[in-house]
């Protein structure tokens, strides 16, 4: 006869022709439709976890026999205290896990020879292996800014520029790197938007992915409108004179006087006369005083320039109408 064999995924039993007389029935139940209800439906549970290592890929597997975890939903649970590491059969199949562990410490998953993939704390993440590796189907998420309404999430870090190490979030660190920094060689770290509540813009040609940008406001000018007359003037002194000082010691002019007759001299004669015409003493001066000047004026001509200072209205950031939310990376 025909010996028995399993299937190559699941290990269903192919039963030889004419095998298992009288007990095939048991054996189809328990190798057949029990794993098969299992693969559909079933709940694997793993419960009390600490960390470390637990390796589900050992003992008799497909085809020698059937698999350990034909469990169509593969659910962790525990308090960690290190992180811990699942070890799945390199087997062609589908899992649903559920990372329901607690502890500041991640969920990693792997076949003995393959890559580990992390399983975010509070989530249920779709997996499948190809027979080598382990691989998350919504692998294209990772790395994703989201906005979440609420003030904690599952299945995402908050953007707030913590650092992680690389080998325990690896799809991650493979995604953006250390494009936001990195503590030293085996970490790495996460965007940061919440030092200032940062609004997020696109990158440019000359923008790249990741620069931090400091609060600013662009250069621009501010219209004047109006009319008006602008003046100056210089002190106004008041009325006032200005004194000038000649002095004149007294000297003489000599000429020819012309009289009337009056005396019996003919007239237009006077040869020989001379007179004196000074009326002042050779030591007196002559003061000379201009009139009074009045209030007056000068005007003032040439260019000038206005400085003015505009006052701040609401607050001490430039920003448009907004609402907080959660930012949050995808991991």
């Amino acid at each position: 006869m025909t010996a028995d064999v399993y299937s190559a995924n699941l290990g269903f039993l192919k039963q030889g022709t004419g095998n298992n007389n009288n007990n095939w029935g048991d054996k189809f139940n328990a190798s057949v439709t029990d794993i098969l209800d299992r693969a559909l439906v079933g709940i694997g549970l793993h419960l009390s976890l600490t960390g470390g290592t637990l390796d589900l890929s050992g003992g008799t597997q497909p085809p020698a026999g059937p698999s350990v975890v034909p469990d169509r939903c593969q659910s962790f649970l525990g308090a960690l205290t290190s992180t811990q590491t699942v070890i799945m059969p390199a087997l062609l199949g589908r899992w649903t896990i559920f990372n329901l562990t607690t502890g500041n410490f991640p969920l990693l998953v792997k076949t003995p020879g393959g890559s580990a993939i992390e399983i975010p704390q509070g989530s249920a993440k779709e997996v499948m292996c190809d027979g080598t590796s382990m691989n998350r189907l919504d692998k294209d998420r990772v790395g994703r800014i989201e906005f979440h309404a609420a003030a904690t999430v599952s299945g995402a870090f908050p953007c707030d520029g913590r650092s992680l190490l690389r080998t325990d979030y690896p799809y991650l660190f493979s995604v953006i790197g250390t494009t936001y920094g990195a503590a030293d060689g085996i970490h790495f770290s996460l965007p940061n938007l919440q030092d200032t509540g940062r609004y997020l813009r696109s990158s440019t040609g000359s923008l790249a992915v990741g620069t931090y940008q400091s609060n600013q406001v662009g250069a621009h000018t501010h219209a004047v409108s109006g009319s008006g007359t602008i003046s100056g003037t210089t002190d106004n002194p008041g009325n006032h004179t200005h004194s000038n000082s000649l002095s004149d010691p007294g000297h003489l002019h000599g000429g020819v006087p012309t009289f009337p007759g009056t005396f019996g001299i003919a007239s237009g004669s006077g040869v020989g006369v001379v007179y004196n015409t000074n009326t002042a003493s050779a030591t007196t001066g002559i003061t000379l005083t201009n009139a009074a000047a009045g209030a007056h004026t000068h005007s003032v001509s040439g260019t000038c320039s206005i400085n003015f200072t505009s006052g701040s209205t609401g607050g001490s950031e430039t920003r448009p109408e907004s609402m907080a939310a959660l930012a949050v990376i995808v991991y």
